[in-house]
């Protein structure tokens, strides 16, 4: 909760739901002791500057017992390529997303939680059918061959931080 002190911040936002509320309340008490301006985000959300549009699809209400599925998951367009980054949402909050229009044939999916067998069932790949799907994992715990599976099934290309180090998509 320090990284004002050490960044330049001109305003951090601050998801609406928490499992744990003690984590939130620090999280804000932060913020106002760093004299920084802070923004509550939920569902519905969006932000439009130079290129750059991002909208909040979910959560639309508080999950009492996993903390993972009150991830924000946020629908992103930069210049001319779409993105759906899922943070950590496992599948209770991924059915939600089934519905969505915004979803669908997107450039690149941010896999959510590290590429577990939690999450990203072949129903939801198939819709979202990403040209590049990021995975965020160590190799070791993460992610699941269950999900390598189900990504194999679609015309993606998987790129993954164990073996592709840090990975950074940029526009021409």
């Amino acid at each position: 909760y320090d990284i004002t002190k050490s960044i330049k911040t001109d305003i951090v936002y601050v998801p609406k739901f928490y499992v744990v509320e003690e984590e939130r309340v620090k999280a804000i008490k932060s913020l106002i002791d760093t004299n920084t301006s802070f923004g509550i985000i939920e569902k519905g959300w969006t932000y439009k500057k130079d290129g750059l549009s991002l909208k909040v699809l979910l959560p639309s209400k508080p999950h009492k017992s996993l903390e993972n599925n009150d991830s924000l998951v946020i629908r992103g367009d930069i210049n001319k390529n779409s993105y759906l980054f899922m943070a950590d949402c496992e599948f209770d909050e991924e059915k939600e997303l089934l519905d969505m229009k915004e979803i669908e044939n997107l450039d690149v999916l941010k896999l959510g939680h590290h590429g577990l067998d939690t999450s990203s069932s072949e129903e939801f790949l198939k819709k979202v059918n990403p040209k590049y799907t990021v995975i965020n994992c160590d190799g070791k715990e993460s992610p699941d061959k269950a999900v390598i599976d189900r990504l194999k099934t679609l015309e993606t290309k998987i790129l993954r931080t164990d073996i592709n180090g840090n990975i950074v998509f940029t526009q021409k």
